[in-house]
């Protein structure tokens, strides 16, 4: 039940009845493959963590797909969060945001949706995780592209945000791929 294809992720059950299931499937930062014209610098901190840094002053943005469950229960949220951290305790907000859309067998791509992950530092270090965006047009084996980055326009933390990775939480109807 791999979001994106070919690469690991962890499935955690946070439902115990088995009809529907909400489910986390999280993407880290060392399985994101970097490509584009405005890739974030690779690193690791904590003991070899892999991160990816996103500059305070330069926009930046990382690329993923995949394709929805096919036991992704029609008309239910499909979620996204990201995780990150920060090495400072300055107080600031990161502006977090998203274009995706979603595809199916025999149609062409919808046009991009827009999404706000913008979170507040609060002179806090550690790992953050932002509120959930709800992914609108999901569908049962749906392929699913999105592009996130670090809008430094809106941002005003300014030191890096290091990814971590994406969480993203959906309901399922039934276990299967």
């Amino acid at each position: 039940m791999s979001l994106i294809p070919n690469l690991p992720a962890t499935r955690d059950w946070v439902q115990s009845n088995l009809n529907p299931m909400r489910v986390t499937q999280r993407v880290t930062a060392a399985s994101i493959k970097l490509g584009g014209i405005k890739p974030p610098a690779e690193g690791v901190i904590y003991q070899h963590v892999s991160i990816l840094s996103f500059s305070a002053v330069t926009e930046q943005e990382i690329f993923l797909t995949g394709i929805v469950s096919e036991s992704f229960k029609l008309g239910s949220p499909f979620d996204l969060s990201v995780l990150w951290s920060t090495s400072t305790t300055e107080e600031g907000t990161v502006g977090w945001e998203i274009d995706y859309s979603f595809t199916s067998l025999g149609e062409g791509w919808a046009s991009p949706e827009h999404g706000f992950l913008h979170q507040a530092n609060n002179e806090t270090l550690g790992l953050h995780k932002t509120p959930p965006h709800s992914l609108i047009g999901a569908k049962p084996s749906a392929s699913l592209g999105i592009r996130l980055y670090r809008h430094v326009e809106v941002d005003t933390l300014a030191a890096s945000a290091e990814f971590f990775g994406v969480e993203i939480e959906m309901t399922i109807d039934r276990l299967g791929k």
